[in-house]
C-alpha cells in the first residue's frame, strides 16, 4: 500500500469526490476482510462486521487531521477498536444463540398448537412442548416472528431488516431484546423442571 497515494486520495476523500472515496474503499478492502475473518461476535455476520469497518473507514476520513500523515494506521486502529467495542457489548449480553436446541426447527406456530401426533408422545416431547410454550409467552406477534425468521428459518438479521424496512442496528437491538426475553423464562423453567 502506498502511503502517500493514500494520504492524496483521503484529502480528496474529505473533500466529498466520490471516485476517491472509492479508490479509498478497494485500497482498504483487503484489510477489512482479513481483519473481519479474525473476528467472531455473536449476533453479528461477517458482512455486518465488513459494513461496520466501511463506516468506521468512512468516520475516519470525515474525523482525520491531514497534517498527521498516518492515515492507515490511524483507520485500522479505528477498525481493530470498533471490533474491540461490538466484542464487549455483545459478550455483556450472553450468547443468545446456544440457548436454544436445535432441534427445534420447525414454524412457531405448530409448535405453540397441540396437533394430534400418530406416535406416543415421549415425555421428552412434552417437557420440549412445555419449554417452548413457556420460553415464548413473553414475546409480542412480533418479536416472535423476529425470532421465527432469524433463529429457525435461518435467515439473517440483515435480511430481518430488510423484510420489515427497518435499520440493520435496529434489527440487531429488536433481536438481541426478544432473547433477552426469552432467557428469563428458560432458566425458569430449567430450574423449575430439573431442580437445579
Amino acid at each position: 500500500m502506498d502511503y502517500k497515494y493514500i494520504e492524496s486520495l483521503v484529502k480528496l476523500a474529505k473533500e466529498k469526490d466520490i471516485e476517491a472515496q472509492e479508490i479509498l474503499v478497494e485500497e482498504f478492502k483487503p484489510i477489512i476482510y482479513g481483519l473481519t475473518k479474525k473476528v467472531f461476535a455473536p449476533g453479528y455476520e461477517r458482512e455486518d462486521l465488513i459494513s461496520e469497518s466501511y463506516k468506521i473507514l468512512f468516520n475516519c476520513i470525515a474525523k482525520y487531521d491531514t497534517s498527521k500523515h498516518r492515515f492507515v494506521a490511524y483507520s485500522i486502529n479505528a477498525i481493530k477498536n470498533n471490533f474491540k467495542y461490538i466484542l464487549r457489548k455483545s459478550t455483556k449480553i450472553d450468547d443468545h444463540e446456544g440457548l436454544l436446541s436445535g432441534d427445534i426447527s420447525t414454524d412457531l406456530e405448530s409448535l405453540l398448537k397441540p396437533e394430534e401426533c400418530p406416535y406416543e408422545k415421549k415425555e421428552s416431547d412434552i417437557i420440549d412442548a412445555q419449554l417452548i410454550k413457556h420460553v415464548f409467552k413473553e414475546l409480542n406477534k412480533d418479536e416472535l416472528e423476529l425470532v421465527n425468521l432469524v433463529v429457525f428459518e435461518e435467515h439473517t438479521v440483515r435480511e430481518y431488516a430488510a423484510f420489515k424496512n427497518l435499520n440493520y442496528s435496529t434489527a440487531v437491538k429488536k433481536k438481541k431484546s426478544a432473547l433477552d426475553k426469552m432467557k428469563i423464562p428458560f432458566n425458569e423453567f430449567i430450574n423449575n423442571t430439573y431442580n437445579v
